[in-house]
């Protein structure tokens, strides 16, 4: 049987460093809330989690690293998702 695994892609990366950029606070909210491709590579795998749970590719920022002081979340739209078929 063939499994489909979802992963965030190439435009997916740049979705969620935009919505980063975006979101987080002025204040220095830790090296979570940075904007370099080290960073972007870990809400990817967030984003990938809540994928291999059955669920949308969700990540989502604590409001003490916002810029609205609110919990924040985003969805990474299908465009920034790939689906690959691992074979048995």
């Amino acid at each position: 049987m063939n499994m489909q695994v979802k992963t965030i892609n190439d435009i997916g990366f740049e979705y969620i460093r935009a919505w980063v950029i975006e979101t987080r606070g002025e204040d220095d909210a830790g090296p979570y809330y940075l904007a370099d491709d080290r960073a972007i590579e870990y809400w990817c795998r967030d984003a990938e989690e809540s994928l291999a749970s059955g669920n949308p590719a969700l990540i989502e920022m604590s409001a003490t690293g916002t810029r609205s002081g609110r919990t924040e979340t985003f969805i990474v739209p299908d465009s920034g998702i790939s689906t690959n078929i691992i074979e048995d």
